[in-house]
């Protein structure tokens, strides 16, 4: 049994590629969370990680690159996860 059941739930962890992001997406598939992982230049990190949760999990992800100092970068990351997995229930 999961510790917080998340199914159904869209995250989306900014550094997902980075040490600390990547416990998270893990920590947030594991409950059932589809993910979104935000990252800026470790793209082949992300899409580990991506392939993995979705193994491992039996969940959606996705990796997208984006600036998080930069509106138009955030705007277009928004469009593209909402079109993908949905609305964001969960940031970190």
């Amino acid at each position: 049994m999961k510790a917080i059941d998340l199914s159904k739930k869209i995250a989306i962890v900014t550094g997902g590629a980075g040490l600390l992001g990547r416990a998270m997406c893990r920590g947030l598939a594991e409950c059932g969370a589809d993910v979104a992982i935000c990252y800026y230049s470790q793209k082949d990190m992300a899409e580990k990680i991506k392939a993995e949760i979705e193994e491992k999990f039996g969940v959606k992800a996705m990796a997208i690159r984006a600036d998080v100092t930069d509106l138009d970068s955030l705007k277009k990351m928004k469009e593209l996860i909402n079109e993908n997995l949905g609305i964001v229930d969960i940031a970190v």
